[in-house]
């Protein structure tokens, strides 16, 4: 009679252990991760003066050049502790201290007068209300990120890694780029007077270019023209191509 009661208690405490391993690998599957409720929730924060900004965390980022700084953030409610905005440095900085799963897409509508920076990493998203004016300004991208404006300047630098894709429209005096991995440039919409481009592996890019262009490409990169610019330079390696649209 001991004996099996002893069994029935062993078989016990091995499904709880089963269970409990089970339990375990699907938290740990899930990256313990903070469920979004489903619940929007827009919430002002306090921002000081801030000239650059640096988002990373999946959001959406909606920018208005004004006459003042504002930040509103768009998120499931349950989240909000989790999304840090800080300035440091003149820098805002938005994002996400633990591992969450949102439902409501975060996004991060910014107010600014001036900026010399925007940088993003991950699957960040930036668009803008209006058309934005610099004297200059560098766009640093990496990841899965997108960036879609329409600008007035006059040097603009960018440098963009991973599967990003940048579309400008506008116009700028002189345009530095250096593009890696799987990114895609459209910016025959963006008539400049000087380009000087660096591409390397599956990069592909599209321009406008009215007085001077350097294009160094190599790996399986694309780049393509349009304009009628006297051509300081062009290297190709690879299976890299350039060629006019």
């Amino acid at each position: 009679m001991k004996t099996k009661n002893f069994s029935s208690l062993s078989m016990v405490a091995v499904l709880m252990f089963v269970f409990l391993q089970l339990t375990l690998s699907c938290s740990y599957a899930d990256g313990f991760s903070i469920r979004g409720s489903g619940n929007k929730q827009v919430e002002n924060r306090t921002v000081g003066s801030f000239s650059a900004i640096d988002v990373s965390g999946g959001f959406e980022v909606i920018l208005t050049q004004g006459s003042s700084e504002s930040l509103q953030i768009e998120a499931d409610d349950n989240l909000m502790n989790s999304i840090i905005t800080e300035v440091k440095g003149g820098e805002l900085r938005i994002y996400i201290r633990d591992h969450v799963s949102a439902k409501t897409k975060m996004k991060a509508y910014i107010n600014f007068i001036h900026l010399d920076e925007i940088e993003i990493s991950g699957a960040v998203k930036v668009f803008a209300t209006n058309k934005l004016n610099f004297k200059n300004l560098e766009l640093d991208a990496s990841g899965a990120s997108e960036i879609d404006l329409e600008l007035e300047l006059e040097v603009l630098e960018i440098d963009m890694s991973g599967a990003t894709k940048i579309t400008l429209n506008g116009t700028a005096d002189k345009v530095y780029v250096d593009c890696s991995g799987a990114s895609k440039m459209y910016l025959s919409g963006f008539k400049t007077a000087v380009q000087k481009f660096e591409l390397s592996g599956a990069s592909y890019a599209e321009v406008w270019v009215t007085e001077e262009l350097i294009v160094e490409a190599s790996g399986a990169s694309e780049f393509k023209y349009k304009g009628e610019p006297k051509i300081l330079r062009t290297d190709t390696s690879g299976a890299s191509s350039i060629r006019k649209m």
